[in-house]
């Protein structure tokens, strides 16, 4: 549509200008667009307003809708988002909004929310929440949305906040974050003795390939290859929408498709288990629930947990809390202790980069400096 700009005459005999410019379709409500402007006294007056209207439209400057709550342009923004990431994302993210951001914007006029209600927000996030930068981060891409594509508002309140530096974590050394090869034993002996020997076999496997919880409970036998002792990893147990448990057909990462190595009792114990695995599954699925079916993400944990009380295990394994974890963490770090390199831990544990494999190694080699230290002072004779 061509825009006009046309004279018209007043009561009094005047001449003025108007015009009446399409500047595209309203997003919310799927009309056009088209602001009408009059009372210019020269076409070049007129001309030049509507050059700057047209221009304020292509750079976000100009509103074209009013009255749309931040829940409306969230739900836009979602429709969006999910194109562009998986399911299992969709779903952790549905979850920070659904918990954190709409409870304090989601009707609240998008633009009447004001940076003073934004920083308040930011401070009690980052007050609350490890993650709270992350809430802040997420509730942010609204707010920018609502400006490009839909021009519901010419800026973003959250840009005037005050953002704290981040603070850097302190390494706790009172929790060593991985278990020492003789406390492995123990926890490994002490599923042994329960008698449960699936459970045994998966944490077995857990401990001494550093796989992830939800990459052991998607594995099929099919992914286990007894004759070269290796195990194809490339997917993964997840969460999607509604929290409906499901295969991701790709793993976590880039680098979480890969190929791993494994020592010759693993494999023995995944024979073993094969044989004796009472429940088949029509899915040919390795570790699975008395329906044949994909165990729970959580069951993992609890069995863990339960083992951990019921062996009374606190008396022989300090300084750690147990998880599913742990256990990958004390797989990375007992490749350190045999002296495997950086890339290739990396890799085993098929971490996308390098700082995340160099995290880990970090926090290993600050307390293996720590308790040198301690040996030496005993050596000494400095305490006893």
């Amino acid at each position: 549509m061509k825009n006009k700009i046309t004279s018209y005459k007043k009561k009094n005999g005047k001449t003025f200008y108007m015009f009446k410019v399409y500047l595209g379709i309203d997003p919310l409500t799927g009309k056009q667009i088209n602001p009408t402007r009059r009372g210019f006294k020269t076409m070049k007056e007129a001309q030049k307003a509507l050059n700057k209207l047209v221009y304020e439209f292509d750079q976000g400057l100009l509103k074209t809708s009013s009255g749309k709550t931040y829940g409306d342009v969230y739900e836009l923004w979602r429709e969006v988002y999910m194109t562009t990431v998986k399911e299992s994302t969709l779903n952790k993210t549905d979850q920070v909004f659904r918990d954190h951001i709409l409870p304090v914007f989601e009707n609240k006029d998008i633009d009447k929310i004001t940076s003073l209600q934004c920083q308040r927000f930011y401070n009690d996030m980052v007050a609350r929440f490890d993650k709270g930068r992350t809430f802040y981060n997420y509730a942010n891409k609204c707010f920018n949305y609502a400006i490009q594509p839909l021009r519901l508002v010419s800026y973003n309140p959250f840009t005037d906040i005050y953002k704290t530096p981040v603070k850097q974590k302190t390494p706790d050394l009172n929790d060593k974050g991985f278990l020492e090869r003789e406390e492995l034993l123990i926890l490994l002996d002490a599923f042994k003795q329960d008698g449960d020997i699936m459970w045994h076999t998966f944490f077995h496997l857990l401990a001494y390939s550093g796989m992830r919880r939800g990459e052991i409970l998607a594995l099929k036998w099919d992914d286990v290859d007894f004759r070269k002792n290796a195990i194809k990893i490339t997917k993964t147990l997840t969460l999607g929408e509604n929290n409906r448990l499901m295969v991701s057909s790709t793993a976590k990462t880039s680098k979480s498709n890969r190929i791993i190595d494994l020592d010759p009792v693993t494999m023995q114990k995944l024979k073993t288990w094969k044989k004796e695995q009472t429940i088949q599954s029509l899915e040919n699925i390795v570790f699975t629930n008395n329906k044949g079916s994909y165990i729970a993400l959580p069951k993992a944990g609890q069995k863990l947990d339960q083992i951990y009380k019921k062996h009374k295990l606190s008396e022989h394994i300090k300084n750690v809390r147990i998880t599913p974890h742990v256990l990958r963490h004390s797989h990375c770090c007992h490749l350190f202790d045999a002296g495997a390199d950086l890339k290739a831990v990396q890799s085993r544990l098929g971490h996308e980069d390098e700082l995340t494999t160099l995290k880990i190694y970090n926090h290993f080699t600050n307390f293996r400096k720590e308790k040198s230290t301690e040996k030496y002072f005993k050596f000494m004779g400095i305490f006893d």
